[in-house]
């Protein structure tokens, strides 16, 4: 991937600088960071192609009928590479609804909960636009993962008011 920008100081073109990354250090990077167990990512381009996934983002079902119509790379490849989509257009997943929604939005963080299409529970997604490249980063993780500390805070909060409850009843 490369990135060129123009060099402006006080309004007066004076360069360029650029810097080139290989996307397999950029995929390494996103499977690396992992805020969440069940953390998974997706980057997108400024055209909506698929940079980067750690994540499968078509079913068995939708690769083969790529493949049918002459998008997909039948029989070449890893199926779990193929199934992560990379170069493709956003539009070609099974998560388009999802993705467009992040691809689309140019304001704050956006934070979703929605189905996940290919295994039909529900995720939480978060995603925004990265300024420099334009692209876009979407995050994918697990409900039960994401509620549970605060669900957990919320059980010790009542547990404990409840205790108090009882000892101001008693006394």
């Amino acid at each position: 991937v490369e990135q060129t920008f123009p060099i402006e100081i006080n309004g007066k073109f004076v360069g360029i600088a650029g810097v080139d990354r290989a996307l397999t250090n950029i995929h390494a990077y996103l499977e690396s960071f992992k805020p969440y167990k069940s953390a998974a990512f997706v980057l997108l381009s400024r055209k909506g192609k698929i940079i980067s996934s750690t994540m499968p983002l078509v079913s068995r079902e939708t690769l083969a009928r790529l493949s049918s119509e002459g998008k997909g790379e039948a029989g070449e490849g890893d199926p779990k590479t193929l199934k992560r989509m990379m170069t493709r257009n956003l539009r070609e997943t099974d998560y388009a609804g999802i993705l467009e929604r992040f691809y689309t939005h140019t304001g704050p963080p956006l934070l979703i909960r929605a189905m996940d299409p290919l295994h039909g529970h529900t995720d939480i997604f978060s995603g925004v636009r990265i300024v420099t490249g334009d692209w876009t980063i979407v995050m994918r993780v697990s409900e039960d993962e994401f509620i549970s500390p605060i669900r957990d805070i919320l059980l010790h909060i009542l547990l404990i008011s409840c205790a108090g409850l009882l000892a101001t009843f008693f006394v």
